[in-house]
C-alpha cells in the first residue's frame, strides 16, 4: 500500500542492517548522489531524502515505511 494513497506521511523507514548496508552503496536515480545521507546531528544514523532509516531486526531485503505514531487510515481506505 502506498502511504500517499491513504493520506499518510512517512516519518521513518525501517530495515535490517544488512539491507541498510546495500542501500548505503546505492545512488539515487539520475543524481549520482548516495541514496542514504548522513544525519549531521547523529553521525552513525542515515536518512533517505531526509527521512530517518534506523536499523531494526527484520527480513533482509525489506524496507518498511512508518507513519507517525497513532496514525490510522481514513475510514473506507483500501490498499492500491
Amino acid at each position: 500500500m502506498l502511504a500517499a494513497n491513504v493520506g499518510a506521511q512517512i516519518t521513518a523507514f525501517v530495515t535490517n542492517p544488512a539491507t541498510a548496508l546495500v542501500l548505503a552503496q546505492m545512488e539515487a536515480t539520475g543524481s549520482g548522489r548516495p541514496l542514504l545521507q548522513p544525519d549531521p546531528t547523529q553521525p552513525i544514523r542515515r536518512a533517505v531524502f531526509g527521512v530517518p532509516l534506523p536499523p531494526s531486526e527484520g527480513r533482509v531485503g525489506m524496507v518498511w515505511g512508518c507513519p507517525p505514531s497513532g496514525w490510522s487510515p481514513p475510514s473506507g481506505a483500501t490498499p492500491r
